[in-house]
């Protein structure tokens, strides 16, 4: 019964973030004007937000509890450095035969600046390691089954968003490493506190590059 419920929660949780998705693609099609379009992106972003952190609170408070108690900034940086230098490693070769995404992610990012600096900062590492490595390890018990899982979808999702070719879909590579870095993470700890600062400084990183 409880791992039913489990999966049902799950399944709610991963049903939300598509929904996400979904509005924030509306939205980014739809012919309002640009400041209009910022502020109902935006609004809709923290909605969601505040959402995924009321339905994780309790687990986000021990895990938070957890974090500072046992010192895990040493493993957050170690974690990060070895991530932030495979991704480094295989976007590098990819580039090398003329795939990235980093064009079209630039363009984004000069229209919306304010939007994608929220979204990649806070809302990401927060609610994709909920959804990614927080919901589906609820609903599933095996861990080497979740690693793949969870790793192989993230990789999935993110190479297809933010990819416009289908050529370009070889940088899902990466993607798929990172996610499966990630959610060993995830099992090594079970605290998604440390996935989320992981996260946090990948994403700071990778904005960086979106500046440069």
């Amino acid at each position: 019964m409880k791992n039913i419920k489990n999966v049902l929660f799950s399944t709610l949780i991963v049903m939300l973030y598509f929904s996400w998705i979904i509005l924030i693609q509306f939205n980014f099609n739809s012919d309002v004007s640009l400041k209009t379009n910022c502020t109902s992106l935006f609004l809709i972003s923290v909605l969601f937000l505040c959402l995924f952190v009321l339905l994780f609170h309790k687990q986000l408070r021990n895990d938070c509890l957890q974090f500072f108690k046992e010192k895990y900034f040493q493993k957050v940086i170690m974690y990060f450095v070895f991530i932030i230098s495979i991704f480094l490693i295989m976007t590098g070769i990819l580039q090398m035969f003329g795939l990235s995404y980093y064009n079209n992610l630039s363009i984004i990012f000069k229209s919306f600046p304010g939007l994608i600096l929220f979204n990649i900062l806070v809302f990401t590492p927060v609610v994709e390691e909920i959804v990614f490595r927080g919901a589906f390890r609820k609903a599933i018990s095996q861990k080497k089954l979740f690693i793949i899982t969870s790793g192989v979808i993230y990789g999935l999702l993110h190479a297809i968003i933010l990819t416009q070719s289908f050529n370009a879909l070889l940088m899902i590579i990466p993607f798929i490493a990172l996610g499966l870095i990630l959610s060993y993470i995830y099992v090594k700890y079970e605290n998604l506190v440390v996935n989320i600062f992981v996260s946090f400084l990948f994403n700071i990183s990778f904005l960086m590059i979106l500046v440069i």
